[in-house]
């Protein structure tokens, strides 16, 4: 299937502090056999930081039904497929990730194997049971996290030259921490709210600054892709 072409019109997030390291999340939409997907990333401002987690995150997508979850218990849920390896940037399935893991001879990029998700992902969300429903809403300040702070997944790539119409944050290096996928390819907006935790591994410095962003993916044909940022609503830093 021929992916439709979209200009990118975007708003980039500011950062909370003058010399904020991590920055904000973007987001890099395309479509993809019918289906809208989406990859947001935490950004960083060097190569040389560490993602741990995100928490108290707030989600949503004006999109009838929600986000759209792959059949099969082992992708109807928020948990990337990590025993097969099946959950990548291609996949029509929604999953949060910490990082990405790559294999010698394979060009794929995987979901972070270490990834797990807080109490917060609630009932079935995150691991499902033969009989639950696909969860195709994230719960309210969910979280998800690293079970391995010292994987090599979780330092920042460069992905500026990644697939897609990006919107969102400015910056050369980010970790992949979510892929959204929107059962058809039309007009929807999805709300990003959300904290993370990173590391300069330069200065040692720990940051958790909250930042509230929206991306507008339009239809085929649209002339832009929209994106409204706003601003950080906390910062710490912590050395």
């Amino acid at each position: 299937m021929k992916t439709p072409m979209l200009a990118l019109l975007g708003a980039t997030a500011l950062a909370t502090s003058a010399n904020a390291t991590f920055d904000g999340f973007t987001a890099f939409a395309r479509a993809v056999n019918g289906s809208t997907l989406v990859d947001v990333y935490a950004v960083t401002s060097t190569a040389n930081h560490r993602l741990f987690n995100v928490y108290d995150s707030v989600i949503s997508t004006s999109a009838i039904g929600g986000f759209y979850q792959a059949s099969g218990v082992a992708n109807k849920t928020w948990k990337p497929d990590l025993s097969s390896f099946t959950s990548t940037r291609d996949s029509i399935d929604s999953f949060m990730t910490i990082g990405a893991s790559r294999y010698a001879g394979d060009p794929t990029v995987y979901a972070g194997i270490t990834t797990a998700g807080d109490p917060n992902f609630t009932g079935t969300s995150w691991s499902a049971t033969p009989a639950s429903a696909p969860a195709v809403t994230v719960p309210n300040l969910a979280g998800w996290y690293s079970a391995d702070p010292t994987d090599a997944s979780l330092l920042a790539e460069n992905i500026s030259g990644l697939t897609g119409l990006r919107v969102g944050t400015a910056g050369n290096f980010g970790v992949w921490v979510g892929h959204l996928v929107l059962g058809t390819v039309s007009t929807q907006t999805i709300s990003w709210q959300a904290s993370a935790t990173t590391k300069d591994l330069t200065t040692n410095v720990t940051q958790q600054p909250n930042y509230n962003q929206t991306f507008v993916v339009p239809a085929p044909g649209a002339a832009t892709l929209a994106g409204i940022a706003g601003l950080g609503r906390r910062s710490r830093r912590r050395g």
